[in-house]
């Protein structure tokens, strides 16, 4: 499923001998807002865990990876729990990305990802869209149904340039997250000339009464 996120961190864009601020700073800088840490943190070799600051709404472990690190963030106070639960700390450490893509067998915890999370590169050159964006219904939309069914990947294509102009035009940084198995969104984001950052992750502890519980799940128990 495509999940392009365009409203995330603006872009400066500086006189034609310039470059536009690097985009792995910005990225760096906006998923290190996320996890409360210090940008850097994203970029130093190995596997860091930290607390998070102040008490999330729901209990929660945001994890995102980077070619250099792994950085986990929890809850303050929380790590107790997600360890009752069933999630080892010390395992995610092994292998962080393939530990997380195994989580979902553990039926105490509920997981979003692991998630592929790519940027468009500010330094390529924007693109001119092709006339101004319209949302269309009726015959419009028939029509351009039509076009999807006959020719879906360059339906695909078209989209996503028009949104990555979109974003542009707004000096906006497009973000792209797709699932790790996801084959054909990975390759439409690299087709289209998306990035990788790096990878990202949301684990949290079903509890009864807690928004993320499922039914049947009251009673599960770690590992079964």
């Amino acid at each position: 499923m495509l999940a392009l996120r365009s409203l995330t961190a603006p872009v400066r864009q500086g006189s034609e001998s310039e470059d536009w601020v690097d985009w792995v700073e910005q990225a760096d800088r906006l998923w290190a807002a996320e996890l409360g840490v210090s940008s850097h943190v994203l970029r130093t070799d190995g596997f860091h865990v930290f607390e998070g600051v102040g008490a999330a709404a729901r209990p929660r472990v945001t994890i995102v990876g980077t070619s250099s690190a792994t950085v986990v963030s929890l809850g303050a106070g929380r790590a107790h729990m997600f360890e009752t639960a069933g999630l080892s700390l010390e395992q995610m450490r092994q292998s962080p990305r393939r530990y997380v893509a195994a989580c979902p067998a553990i039926h105490s915890l509920k997981v979003r990802g692991p998630a592929y999370l790519a940027y468009w590169p500010p330094s390529f050159p924007r693109r001119a869209l092709r006339g101004r964006t319209e949302l269309v219904g009726g015959d419009g939309w028939a029509s351009l149904a039509s076009l999807r069914d006959i020719a879906p990947a360059e339906w695909e294509e078209e989209l996503l340039e028009t949104a990555i102009s979109e974003a542009l035009a707004d000096n906006l940084l497009p973000q792209y997250r797709a699932r790790d198995d996801n084959a054909p969104s990975l390759a439409l984001a690299k087709r289209v000339g998306f990035v990788e950052h790096g990878w990202m992750a949301t684990v949290f502890v079903r509890l009864p009464g807690n928004p993320v519980q499922q039914a049947g799940a009251r009673d599960a128990r770690p590992g079964g």
